[in-house]
């Protein structure tokens, strides 16, 4: 029953707006109480699952990750999201390792009682520490990573860019200018004032359906623009993609190669994992290129599988135009979807249903 569940609520034929009901959600904190998780669950649990969410400024409250959450409870999977600071920060950096891990233990002191691990995007790595814990494995039943990295670098260089098939989301180049600020060779009047101003851009623009076109979001970044000292209005703007030149500046960046970023390799991880690896990604993702899902799995241990699919991009379903295109392969889509929402039930149970 949990499989037709998950099936039927997370396929694109469910209005994705629509939420299951009958779900409790609960908050609790860590144990030093510096963040706190929301918990939920229904009397019929059986599984338990962690979710470490990848780079949002609003974490748990996105929409999109509450209804995915209410989802899976609905299945009977108690489900724990934590508010880390690191990823609702927009940051890479290594503190995202240990919240998620300190959000591993308080979920895992809350429900006394095995759990699986979904990581998101960015926060792979944050799944992949926790799966390698030794100090996790009594208490870890299975780790899946969707839209997971195998290399920073390449990744942030494929966000910037125009794909053969993909075009780039502006919207992804005033994250990368606040990850790569430190690498920027451009003298500033007011660097707090810039970096607190794409962030204000991202919490305007993000995941909003009509701001997509430069017509709308550029309206957001010039009024922003004005709040920003004169002489970095330009270099403002090329973060926020309404003027040329921000996605060059990213490209000379990554060129000459990053220092500082080793903990972002998941080579180690993936040597000492303590549970079940799976691997997803969605294949019209333009922030992570599904082919790095496939250089995870070379690295994985024997016979971790990875499932593509195209039902889903970076941020949830696909584009309507491109669920058209994928109408002669639907059969192996649902297939796909199936073979994925088993293995979710596996890593939150330890055993299939």
């Amino acid at each position: 029953m949990s499989l037709f569940t998950l099936l039927r609520w997370l396929g694109p034929w469910t209005n994705q707006k629509r939420v299951p009901n009958g779900v409790q959600r609960d908050e609790i904190e860590t144990h030093d109480q510096d963040f706190r998780l929301w918990v939920y669950d229904t009397p019929r649990s059986k599984g338990a699952l962690y979710i470490v969410p990848g780079l949002h400024h609003e974490g748990p409250e996105d929409p999109r990750l509450d209804r995915f959450a209410r989802v899976l409870a609905k299945a009977g999977i108690t489900v724990g999201v934590p508010f880390l600071p690191t990823s609702m920060g927009l940051v890479m950096k290594p503190d995202l390792c240990t919240e998620a891990q300190k959000g591993f233990q308080a979920f895992q002191e809350h429900i006394k009682k095995k759990s699986g691990v979904f990581g998101i995007s960015a926060a792979s790595i944050g799944a992949l520490a926790i799966a390698s814990n030794e100090q996790n494995q009594g208490s870890l039943s299975g780790v899946m990573l969707f839209g997971g990295f195998s290399n920073w670098q390449e990744a942030l260089l494929f966000a910037a860019s125009d794909d053969d098939i993909l075009a780039k989301d502006p919207l992804n180049i005033p994250v990368i200018f606040i990850n790569l600020w430190e690498h920027i060779n451009i003298p500033v009047q007011d660097e707090a004032l810039l970096l607190q101003s794409w962030k204000k851009f991202i919490h305007q623009t993000w995941e909003k359906e009509d701001m997509q076109s430069i017509e709308k979001h550029s309206v957001v970044a010039f009024q922003l623009a004005e709040q920003v000292h004169h002489d970095d209005r330009n270099i403002f703007l090329q973060g926020t993609s309404v003027e040329p030149g921000g996605d060059e500046i990213i490209k000379e960046v990554l060129k000459n190669g990053l220092h500082g970023y080793d903990w972002l390799n998941p080579e180690p991880h993936l040597e000492n994992l303590c549970a079940p690896l799976f691997l997803t990604h969605g294949r019209d993702d333009v922030v992570v290129p599904y082919l790095q899902t496939y250089e995870l799995q070379s690295k994985a241990p024997p016979h971790t599988p990875a499932y593509i699919t195209g039902f889903y991009d970076h941020t949830g379903l696909t584009s309507f135009r491109r669920l058209l295109s994928l109408i002669p392969r639907i059969p192996q889509e649902v297939f796909h979807s199936i073979l994925l929402l088993r293995a979710i039930i596996f890593i939150s149970r330890g055993k299939k249903k």
